[in-house]
């Protein structure tokens, strides 16, 4: 049987996810007319979603076959796989985990993804993905994913999906190519970098070296100009807002990309 090329194409690196509800303990203070009979259900409940419900998706769902389970129950998982299966699950999980609450913003999920080299330790690969987790719960409000050592809401997170979608169809279509896609890494790590620049500049002193990064528009549509002949002013103007909403954030989509063409 011929393999599937969808199936295994990428770099071969191992993705380790960690979540847990945000905030789990508030969640039991805030049920209102609270009984040991329904904080028991509620814990049931939520146990259920990763004890019951996830389990039974990774063993019935193709995509997720390759995934591996080192803890699920409570208000948390553990789990392992290829790295873009991983990330891949991790937008689904949550997009179920969000319905299964009935919207309810105040139960949310914070997730920590590590991409990793096969050889290395199970106990290192659960320490470095656990920092992750800590970083994402780190962010206002949580709600939020650590990857790729960015980290950034979830809806965010579905915004930079549907982005790397039309960046991947533009590198299918070798508009870009993977030089670019690290001019690309490069100029979103300038945005970034111009925030925090702005910030300083109000506190004092700063260096002129340390004002380069504000040029990031200028140096995007210099990059477009010079390495695309087609349609040039439409995906610079694309790009930028991008890249003007995201930030460091747009290091996530072309990330998967980078590792996801090797």
């Amino acid at each position: 049987e011929t393999p599937d090329p969808e199936k295994f194409k990428g770099v071969e690196y191992l993705g380790v996810l960690k979540a847990d509800v945000d905030n789990f303990g508030k969640i039991f203070k805030n049920v209102k007319n609270a009984t040991l009979s329904r904080y028991a259900t509620l814990s049931r409940q939520i146990n259920n979603f990763f004890s019951i419900w996830l389990p039974y998706v990774l063993k019935t769902d193709e995509r997720f076959e390759n995934i591996y389970t080192i803890f699920a129950g409570g208000d948390d998982l553990f789990l392992i796989g290829p790295w873009n299966r991983i990330i891949e699950v991790a937008s689904y999980i949550r997009e179920n985990f969000k319905r299964y609450v009935c919207e309810n913003e105040k139960i949310t999920l914070s997730t920590g993804i590590s991409i990793n080299h096969p050889s290395e330790s199970i106990l290192f690969l659960a320490d470095k993905t656990e920092k992750k987790l800590e970083k994402a719960k780190e962010m206002k409000g949580k709600d939020s994913i650590s990857i790729f050592n960015v980290t950034v809401k979830w809806q965010c997170f579905s915004k930079l999906m549907k982005i790397r979608d039309e960046i991947e169809n533009l590198f299918k279509k070798k508009v870009l190519n993977r030089a670019m896609l690290y001019r690309l890494l490069e100029v979103s790590r300038m945005a970034e970098n111009s925030v925090r620049i702005k910030e300083k500049i109000k506190e004092g002193a700063i260096s002129v070296d340390e004002l380069k990064c504000l040029k990031w528009p200028a140096f995007l549509k210099y990059t477009f100009a010079r390495n695309i002949k087609e349609e040039t002013a439409k995906i610079t103007e694309d790009v930028f807002l991008w890249i003007e909403e995201h930030k460091g954030g747009m290091i996530i989509p072309l990330y998967w990309i980078v590792y996801n063409s090797r």
